[in-house]
């Protein structure tokens, strides 16, 4: 029994260290610059990991010369990136934002999003407490269910375009 234990134990300490990509879109895991990725059918980039540096997060528009149009889903769930991160920047060419990709981000005041975006997943934004206003770009077509749930919105402006929330 302590040894079907020691089993178990070690499994799980292994599983902690591979990647979150494993559980997104796409194919390989790949990293540039800090930043996890993992490649979709169409040749694109879906940025699944981010290295928490400063408290802004910028999602660039390529990644070794791959133009990069997703966030995945919950790609950016810990702790620390919650705790720390005050700014996100999506950069333009980035067409969705995945399922509780931000979630629970409390201190998040300012959120950039370029036309480019046409997909806010479901909780994407959910819990950012201290965001207190957005504007949704032109191009965007759905928003998921809860994706701006229990924030501290009280200005949103509505591209429109928009055609399912």
């Amino acid at each position: 029994m302590r040894k079907l234990i020691s089993v178990i134990c070690a499994f799980l300490c292994l599983a902690a260290f591979i990647p979150r990509a494993a559980a997104g879109e796409g194919g390989d895991y790949h990293t540039a610059d800090g930043y996890g990725y993992t490649l979709l059918d169409d040749g694109t980039a879906l940025v699944t990991m981010y290295p928490v540096v400063s408290r802004t997060v910028t999602i660039p528009d390529v990644l070794d010369g791959i133009p990069v149009t997703a966030v995945g889903p919950a790609a950016f769930d810990n702790d620390q990136e919650k705790e720390t991160i005050r700014h996100i920047v999506i950069a333009d060419g980035v067409l969705r934002i995945g399922r509780n990709a931000f979630d629970g981000f409390s201190k998040l005041t300012y959120v950039t999003l370029p036309d480019s975006v046409t997909e806010i997943g479901e909780g994407a934004f959910r819990s950012c407490r201290g965001l207190k206003s957005v504007r949704l770009p032109a191009g965007l077509k759905a928003i998921g269910a809860e994706a701006f749930d229990a924030c501290g919105l009280t200005s949103v402006v509505f591209p429109d375009g928009l055609e399912t929330i």
